[in-house]
């Protein structure tokens, strides 16, 4: 039965001249020594080997089930392309310090800070100024409001049916006070 974490909390960390930053503790426990980075929306994401064999590759099996479509159409292309071309297994090293490729901090315009944020299942790594472009461009109450409420009847179904995260332990990684 796989664990997925769940992550909270935004922690502010240097970054190295060797593009490196220090993973806080309270992630680093739950990420395990070994994980994932990937190219997100505007960001990076790091994600636990758990969740890509949990949700994505379940995703990649139903798509691969219409072998044409997942060849062809545009949307799955891209989806799979930006998910997996640039996704890179990474460790910390023996003081916690997690590499960023250079291509990695190219795309999300990462230079000398990271802002580290839990987003749930997965943990995403900002630039802070795309980070607060990004804040003020989507998290109004009202937007907020909007999407709670749209995403209302998918997790009541989702609930329902207890199928998309069946047999997973979710446990949590955040401010511990």
């Amino acid at each position: 039965m796989p664990d997925l974490h769940l992550f909270y909390g935004t922690y502010t960390h240097s970054v190295d001249p060797a593009g490196r930053f220090v993973m806080p503790k309270v992630f680093r426990d739950k990420l395990g020594y070994t994980f994932l980075i990937t190219k997100g929306l505007n960001c990076l994401w790091c994600l636990t080997g758990d969740f890509l064999e949990t949700v994505i590759a379940p995703a990649m099996r139903k798509l691969s089930q219409n072998p044409i479509r997942g060849l062809f159409d545009p949307d799955v292309i891209r989806w799979t392309r930006h998910l997996f071309s640039d996704m890179l297994e990474t460790r910390t090293d023996n003081q916690y310090r997690v590499p960023l490729s250079q291509e990695h901090r190219r795309y999300a315009r990462i230079s000398d800070t990271v802002v580290i944020c839990g987003r749930g299942l997965i943990i995403e790594l900002w630039s802070p100024e795309v980070l607060e472009e990004h804040k003020k461009a989507v998290e109004e109450d009202k937007d907020i409001i909007a999407s709670a409420e749209a995403l209302g009847p998918l997790l009541s179904r989702l609930l329902d049916e207890q199928t998309d995260i069946s047999g997973a332990h979710l446990s949590h990684a955040g401010p511990q006070e």
